[in-house]
């Protein structure tokens, strides 16, 4: 194995070109891939919210077990009885989530997300 690694340094020694491309390629590469992981922690998986682990989704379900085809909102009075009833939570919010598309004169982007 270490006559394995004399003959690698002196193949590289000889071809000093070689060597510097290969090495500036791995240092692009390792950066990319750093760079691209550090976006994906910040963005995606690090929240934004200060105490993300006191949020609770809770979805409504039907009591009778059945299945929901299509969920309808709760009237905005439900709401504000359940907000000022509230014990247990410090805040109540809806949410719901949509699907939409942004058409623009040179072209259309569909857009998803939670209001």
């Amino acid at each position: 194995m270490l006559q394995d690694a004399r003959f690698a340094v002196r193949m590289l020694l000889k071809q000093p070109v070689f060597s510097l491309i290969a090495v500036l390629t791995l240092a692009l590469g390792i950066g990319a891939t750093s760079a691209v992981f550090s976006l994906i922690q910040g963005v995606l998986l690090t929240s934004s919210y200060p105490h993300a682990e006191q949020l609770v989704l809770i979805p409504a379900v039907r009591s009778d077990a059945h299945q929901t085809v299509r969920l309808e909102g709760w009237a905005p009075a439900q709401w504000m009885e359940w907000q000022k009833r509230a014990q247990s939570f410090e805040a109540i919010a809806a949410y719901a989530w949509t699907f939409n598309f942004l058409v623009l004169p040179d072209g259309s982007e569909s857009i998803e997300g939670w209001w």
